[in-house]
């Protein structure tokens, strides 16, 4: 008769109340799953953005703008064509600002406004039609030449855009040499080179990869051509830009608004004396553009969550571990989780390629300690506490952080440097955690017998 006392055993009505709960949790990951999928696709809208203010470029001034794409800061000084111009005016460090994407930075340049400002912020196709302040289209006969990706070069007004879209598919790296040369030996006003194979090596192989070495030195040997042929055309009167709009992540990858991404170099050589310079805001150089003059060195405003946000989301996080009560302890599993994915993917930033994937699988095989941990500890709390109690120790904590990361960033769109990655890793650890908690909630056990 002693032996009874050991035996586990579970009721039926224990049964069917687990069952009941462990289908709610499997519903509640689908629902954290789907909410996290909306909340990727408000990423690329639009903001609403200040009114367009409109004024031209100064007047006689030539412009040639060399725009070599994902070059980051490091890689750019190396580069031997480069160093030169950049001695013959004002070498500068520039700040991209927030986020860091091609097109949205392309737009501070051409309308001298931030991300921010404009609402362009992380737009990846064509604007249709392009800003009523984008200088290219305030500018008579201004030409563009695109390696790739033209929907960029025809998004801001150029009279000129080559490739044209029908043109695209045979668009050779012979025809974009030959158009280039064309446009820096000819008399547009202003014209503009996008070199787009730097990232796409950056994409491809990774900011720390031999492939994206070729690809920057590549570009400065087109530099030196261009350089050469203007010189050729025009004598020493054209006034150049020559600036990338982002870097990369060793392994690859850009878009948030780490240092290393945001800060790359540009020169400057026309009208403004040698020198150096920065940070210069990429708002500030694109004005200094229209004018004819130099930049203003100035901190880059990026943005951040106020006061307000950071008590919310204090609360929600306090909140969230609280509610365990006595079962606290079982919240040990999140830090676990979380220490285990920035270990092993990294830390989220929507630079990383694990952030953006619909199912965050990533993500939730990183963190499978942390999710073994929540399983275990939950299975063993059943025996003494009910599921209701074990589920609200178990998960709180995780839709708190989900809870608090999300009002760190929440906007139209749901932008902010760090907190909208940690925002999609969150959720996905949040429903994870869920099904961790309803596995433990179906594997037989129970209460000792009284």
């Amino acid at each position: 008769m002693a032996a009874r006392g050991r035996i586990r055993y579970t009721c039926p009505m224990q049964v069917w109340r687990r069952l009941v709960w462990a289908l709610a949790l499997v519903a509640l990951a689908c629902g954290l799953y789907q909410g996290r999928r909306a909340f990727v696709r408000a990423i690329f809208v639009d903001g609403a953005g200040a009114p367009a203010v409109a004024d031209a470029v100064a007047p006689g001034a030539r412009v040639r703008v060399v725009l070599i794409d994902g070059l980051g800061l490091e890689p750019a000084r190396s580069l031997p064509n480069l160093n030169a111009l950049c001695a013959r005016g004002l070498d500068l460090e520039v700040d991209a600002g927030f986020p860091t994407v091609s097109l949205p930075v392309q737009s501070v340049l051409w309308t001298g406004r931030t991300q921010q400002q404009s609402g362009v912020q992380y737009r990846q196709k064509a604007i249709d039609p392009p800003p009523a302040d984008a200088l290219p289209a305030l500018v008579p006969g201004s030409e563009a030449v695109a390696e790739s990706h033209a929907f960029i070069v025809r998004s801001f007004g150029f009279a000129t855009a080559r490739p044209a879209p029908e043109a695209e598919t045979t668009w050779s790296e012979a025809a974009f040499v030959d158009a280039a040369e064309g446009l820096a030996g000819g008399d547009a006003p202003l014209g503009l080179v996008h070199v787009l194979r730097v990232d796409d090596a950056g994409h491809a192989h990774g900011g720390a990869s031999a492939a994206y070495r070729e690809a920057a030195a590549w570009s400065d040997a087109l530099l030196g051509r261009l350089l050469a042929t203007d010189r050729a055309a025009h004598g020493e009167g054209t006034r150049w830009l020559v600036l990338s709009d982002h870097g990369h992540l060793p392994e690859g990858g850009h878009g948030d608004a780490e240092p290393a991404l945001r800060r790359v170099r540009a020169c400057l050589v026309g009208g403004v004396a040698p020198g150096t310079a920065g940070p210069v805001p990429l708002a500030s150089l694109a004005r200094a553009l229209r004018s004819g003059g130099a930049p203003a060195a100035a901190e880059t405003a990026l943005p951040s969550p106020g006061a307000a946000r950071w008590t919310l989301a204090v609360a929600l996080l306090v909140a969230g571990v609280a509610t365990g009560g006595r079962r606290a302890w079982l919240a040990l599993w999140l830090p676990v989780a979380l220490a285990s994915v920035v270990a092993i993917a990294g830390w989220p930033s929507l630079s990383r390629r694990f952030v953006w994937p619909p199912l965050g699988l990533d993500v939730a095989k990183a963190a499978l300690p942390g999710l073994v941990l929540l399983a275990a500890g939950s299975w063993r709390a059943l025996r003494r506490a009910s599921a209701g109690q074990v589920v609200v120790a178990g998960l709180a904590p995780a839709l708190a952080l989900a809870a608090a990361a999300a009002a760190l960033c929440w906007g139209a769109p749901p932008l902010m440097p760090v907190w909208t990655a940690w925002t999609s890793v969150a959720l996905v650890v949040a429903a994870a955690a869920s099904l961790a908690v309803a596995v433990a909630l179906v594997v037989p056990g129970g209460r000792r017998p009284r």
